[in-house]
């Protein structure tokens, strides 16, 4: 996710390029790395995405750094979106629009995705969601969905659950621990996500056989322990 470098991302590639289930690749590389960007686009037959262009879009357009960007979220709003993507469509280049929420921020993704000539897909993650405000949600049809026609955005805000949503209190962040077991049989707990390159001294991907899972509180005094400990000394290396 935009943290790794040049010599670490190509072999990965190489080897994800054989797989018929990979699409793309979004945020190979450290996003201010131009000339590596380039270069692995050279290198690797797997289109890549990038998402926040550090320069604002227009610039890595014109050095070629990658085959689509992402427009919308985290990259200057809708105005920005509208911009770049026009710019991009007449250099025939696609773009993606991420935009996170349930059916309203969909039923949007839709309205711009079919203003712009060129729109490779979007990103919405409304299937994460169970609760949502709209009455009815669009579906998804051999990886297609139709745009809403009807007034507005299309979808009809059920103003009760929106109330409900509104009064509800706010929800705890639920207590999760890292758990990265390393090739060696070593275990590493973190709080949360750990930074695995500050903490073993290389950069994610070259370190082969390690696995990672997220461990929700079960109430056990085992993951008390470990939690309020990795929490207190930033991380625990148990040796296999």
């Amino acid at each position: 996710n935009h943290n790794r470098s040049l010599g670490v991302v190509l072999p990965i590639l190489k080897r994800l390029e054989k797989s018929w289930v990979v699409g793309c690749v979004e945020d190979p590389l450290v996003l201010s790395d131009i000339d590596g960007w380039r270069r692995l686009r050279e290198k690797t037959d797997l289109p890549l995405y990038m998402h926040v262009p550090p320069l604002g879009g227009m610039q890595e357009l014109l050095h070629g750094l990658a085959d689509g960007y992402i427009i919308g979220e985290y990259c200057g709003g809708f105005g920005d979106a509208l911009h770049r993507g026009f710019a991009y469509s007449k250099a025939n280049i696609p773009s993606v629009i991420q935009l996170t929420g349930g059916t309203l921020v969909t039923a949007f993704a839709l309205h711009l995705g079919a203003v712009l000539p060129r729109v490779a897909h979007t990103i919405t993650l409304d299937d994460n969601y169970v609760e949502d405000l709209a009455a009815t949600r669009i579906p998804v049809i051999e990886g297609c969905s139709p745009v809403p026609e009807g007034p507005g955005l299309g979808v009809d805000v059920r103003e009760e659950e929106l109330e409900r949503l509104v009064n509800r209190p706010p929800r705890e962040k639920p207590r999760v621990l890292g758990v990265t077991t390393l090739p060696g049989g070593g275990t590493l707990y973190s709080v949360g996500f750990p930074n695995l390159e500050s903490l073993m001294g290389y950069q994610e991907g070259t370190i082969r056989g390690h696995r990672f899972e997220l461990r929700q509180d079960d109430g056990s005094e085992e993951f008390a322990r470990l939690y309020e400990r990795a929490q207190r000394e930033g991380s625990i290396l148990e040796a296999g």
